[in-house]
């Protein structure tokens, strides 16, 4: 029996600790993941890696979650989306993304990890 291949996952967020905390989880779920608190340096990064799932904070200073989003898909364009956010985000920017085909799924921070692994579990069935 062949072995399944691990899910990439970039978790990109200008917090230490959540990326940390994040990765540490989804490493111990049997994911591939790689902590970024740069989002330039995560699209970099996407170009060579090629992953399959990126959490993303939506407000971050260098590049909004959004951007980053838009940037991954072009290169990438299976890539699954998981956007986190503390603040609610505007009806009208989901409105205006889910518009132009970009497909995401939305959670809200603190993030439980039983919430998380049920979004990842649920983006990748």
């Amino acid at each position: 029996m062949r072995k399944r291949a691990r899910l990439k996952v970039f978790v990109v967020d200008e917090d230490l600790v959540v990326t940390g905390t994040l990765t540490a989880i989804l490493n111990k779920k049997g994911y591939d993941a790689m902590p970024y608190t740069s989002p330039t340096e995560a699209w970099k990064a996407a170009d060579a890696m090629r992953p399959h799932l990126i959490i993303i904070n939506v407000s971050m200073r260098e590049m909004s979650g959004f951007d980053l989003s838009k940037r991954v898909l072009e290169m990438v364009p299976t890539c699954r989306i998981l956007l986190v956010s503390k603040c609610p985000v505007d009806s009208g920017v989901i409105d205006l993304f889910a518009r132009r085909s970009f497909e995401f799924f939305l959670l809200s921070k603190p993030i439980r990890p039983r919430d998380l692994l049920t979004a990842i579990k649920g983006l990748h069935d």
